[in-house]
């Protein structure tokens, strides 16, 4: 819980070098992987079966909830991503050829 309160810093001066985002810029990016790493275990139990949707939905609301600035969408979005991937294979087949890679691009 400690290692979870610290990366949960957005930004930190590094060495108390003012406005050095401007040469890490990737250091965000580390308080959501740290918590995503530390969750992820927890994730892999409860990734079979109905478990996977009801982790899904906790996860969404807690996002929604509680989320600052709301980054951690990408992360629900992704898990969403793999479970229609694995678990429904017709539609693993529809977004497989062209009209997925289409869908894909009209996303962006």
């Amino acid at each position: 819980m400690l290692l979870y309160g610290v990366c949960s810093v957005d930004y930190v001066n590094i060495n108390g070098l003012p406005n050095s985002k401007l040469i890490d810029s990737a250091f965000w990016t580390l308080a959501y992987e740290w918590k995503f790493y530390l969750i992820f275990p927890l994730l892999i139990v409860f990734a079979r079966g109905i478990w996977a949707w009801l982790v899904l939905i906790v996860s969404a609301v807690a996002v929604y909830r509680y989320s600052a600035n709301h980054v951690e969408w990408y992360f629900v979005y992704s898990a969403l991503t793999a479970s229609i991937h694995y678990k429904l294979p017709s539609i693993r087949k529809l977004f497989s050829g062209n009209f997925g890679s289409v869908i894909v691009i009209a996303s962006l």
